[in-house]
């Protein structure tokens, strides 16, 4: 099942004989992979929100 989800690890791999750690391993990359994503999207996301703040307080004046 991880490997119909995981990038880079499709069932034809899987049929020539990848592992089960290999599809592991992958696994864990792309964990790590969405992890920095998300914690790179949560940024942008204050900072959209301080800028929003500071624009709405620019056009109260």
């Amino acid at each position: 099942q991880l490997s119909k989800i995981i990038p880079d690890c499709s069932m034809k791999s899987t049929r020539s004989g990848q592992s089960k750690g290999g599809i592991l391993s992958k696994a864990c990359d792309y964990i790590q992979e969405l992890r920095q994503s998300n914690h790179r999207l949560s940024e942008e996301l204050q900072g959209l929100d301080q800028l929003q703040l500071v624009n709405d307080v620019l056009r109260q004046q």
